[in-house]
């Protein structure tokens, strides 16, 4: 009779913790997919998850959201995987950056230049009130051939000053001669060093 007893409170107690239970989210449900999708900042990432959003039976909901993101992501995407770019995964998910240009990763994830502009600027350091602490000229050059790739003329002139300036005159070059190509004018006086 004990025996019986202990089983039915075990078992009732069971039932009271389940009915208070959360489950947790299927990372596979379309709602899981589609919030993914809506903060990834890796064009690969988002690449990825809109074909994984496409792929539900169910995601009417998100499937104009993924077939536009996918659409958007796919140039930066291939532009990341030229030798070119010296931008890694991690630069899309720095932690240190401050909110506002967190937004800015995720816009230039999605191709938009005048945000891969801003992040360099913020990994220049010093001159101009940028903080010399956020100092790290691997990501300034590399979002600026980020920027440069998607065709924004005023950094790949910015790039071409910084090699000229490092001692680079090849890579001066080729990032001058790309920015004239993208119609920037460059200023009349300039060094007698171009090479």
């Amino acid at each position: 009779m004990r025996r019986i007893k202990g089983l039915l409170v075990g078992l009732l107690l069971s039932q009271a913790a389940g009915a208070f239970a959360v489950e947790a989210p299927d990372p596979n449900s379309p709602a899981e997919l589609d919030r993914e999708l809506q903060s990834a900042t890796w064009p690969a990432d988002i690449m990825r998850l809109a074909d994984a959003c496409l792929r539900q039976p169910e995601a009417q909901g998100c499937e104009f959201r993924a077939v536009q993101l996918k659409r958007m992501a796919a140039r930066p995407e291939l532009i990341l995987q030229s030798k070119e770019v010296h931008l890694q995964r991690d630069a899309f998910i720095d932690p240190q950056l401050p909110l506002t240009l967190r937004v800015d990763v995720r816009r230039a994830a999605l191709g938009e230049a005048q945000a891969a502009v801003r992040l360099a600027q913020y990994y220049r350091g010093g001159g101009d009130g940028v903080d010399k602490a956020n100092a790290d000229s691997y990501r300034y050059e590399g979002w600026l051939q980020y920027a440069s790739l998607l065709g924004d003329a005023p950094a790949a002139y910015e790039l071409a000053l910084h090699f000229r300036e490092i001692g680079q005159p090849s890579l001066a070059a080729l990032y001058e001669g790309r920015a004239v190509d993208l119609g920037f004018v460059p200023p009349r006086a300039l060094d007698h060093i171009r090479k």
